[in-house]
C-alpha cells in the first residue's frame, strides 16, 4: 500500500516535532533506513521550521507526504524533499 498524506501544521514552531514524527514514520513505512533516512527526516524538520518560520501570519502551511515510484516525497507548501528508495 501506498503512502499518502496531507495536513495542515499551523504556524507555529512546535510543530516542527510534528512534521519530524511524520516523516520518520513515513520513512520506516517505506521501508528505508540508515543515512540517507535520517538525513531525509533531518531536511524535513529544517524544511518545515523554515516553513512555520516564515508564515506568522498564515493559519497554516500544508505538508504532503507521498510514496512516488522509487521514492518518498515530502512536501511542505512549495518545498519539496526527496528521499530515494
Amino acid at each position: 500500500m501506498g503512502i499518502e498524506m496531507t495536513v495542515r501544521l499551523p504556524c507555529d514552531l512546535r510543530y516542527v516535532a510534528t512534521a519530524r514524527l511524520i516523516a520518520a514514520e513515513s520513512v520506516k513505512e517505506a521501508g528505508a533506513a540508515g543515512a540517507p533516512a535520517e538525513a531525509f527526516v533531518g531536511q524535513v524538520e529544517d524544511t518545515a521550521r523554515s516553513c512555520l518560520a516564515a508564515a506568522p501570519g498564515a493559519p497554516h502551511v500544508t505538508m504532503a507526504v507521498a510514496r512516488e515510484p522509487g521514492a518518498l516525497v515530502v512536501t511542505i507548501d512549495d518545498h519539496t524533499v526527496r528521499l530515494t528508495l
